[in-house]
């Protein structure tokens, strides 16, 4: 196509008018959700809000924290927990996940790194994903984070 996803929804109103709709939705069945959650309720911040629907500064209103995730590798968290931040409007809503799995954690260095820059950034909640998947060896690179990032907070 001559023209991108966004530049195509953009310049046709009907195209533009279903995808704000979407948008609607997606927020919608979140509040709905937490009006039903006696729990935390975390919603991962992932995707564009054409390919996803949603508009996570909506639905931050919503949730208890948005639960973002850097690209690989993992160690580049800056960016997310700042694009985060403007989404939730508060830093105290944002949580990271960082893979601990190949390719995207290569290393105990990458991991280390990851966690206490989220901590030196104020984050004080991360998730290692993919717990389960993990070589055994792995637990101590999450052990080793763990204390780095604990250090960077205090």
């Amino acid at each position: 196509m001559p023209k991108s996803v966004e530049a195509l929804v953009a310049s046709d109103q009907i195209l533009g008018d279903y995808a704000a709709w979407g948008v609607r939705q997606v927020t919608g069945l979140i509040e709905l959700l937490r009006g039903a959650c006696r729990c935390r309720l975390v919603v991962r911040r992932a995707g564009d809000r054409l390919t996803t629907g949603s508009d996570f500064a909506a639905i931050s209103a919503h949730c208890d924290a948005l639960l973002t995730s850097p690209p690989e590798p993992a160690d580049e968290v800056e960016p997310v927990v700042q694009a985060a931040v403007a989404d939730a409007g508060e830093l105290g809503k944002v949580e990271v996940g960082v893979s601990a799995c190949a390719p995207a954690c290569p290393d105990s260095t990458t991991l280390v790194r990851a966690l206490s820059t989220a901590a030196r950034l104020g984050v004080r909640t991360a998730v290692v994903e993919n717990y389960g998947l993990l070589p055994t060896r792995r637990l101590d690179w999450i052990k080793q984070a763990a204390r780095y990032a604990v250090r960077e907070s205090e």
